[in-house]
């Protein structure tokens, strides 16, 4: 995993006018900033279990895909990850528009 700052409200708008400083904008589009300043990846175990939701589509419901619908939406996708007892338990991806 690659583990960033999802930033939102003003923690969002602070870091966005930082690194843009001649932005127009106030705020970043849609009101969040990812940041990722830390190159480092890390491994964590998963339990045999796992619960993986992800966005489905436009639906307001959440679909349950497991480990193997996790691996095809890694690529450019964020997700909340649920960890207990320094294992995965959870998935969750985040909705961006």
């Amino acid at each position: 995993m690659d583990l960033v700052e999802f930033l939102t409200g003003d923690k969002a708008a602070r870091e966005w006018k930082k690194r843009y400083p001649d932005s127009p904008d106030e705020t970043p589009p849609n009101d969040y900033y990812i940041l990722n300043e830390n190159p480092r990846e890390r491994t964590l175990p998963i339990v045999w279990h796992l619960s993986v939701k992800v966005v489905n589509g436009g639906s307001t419901a959440d679909l349950e895909v497991g480990v193997a619908g996790l691996k095809t939406r890694l690529r450019d996708t964020l997700f909340w990850l649920t960890v207990e007892h320094g294992q995965v338990v959870r998935v969750r991806q985040q909705f961006l528009p």
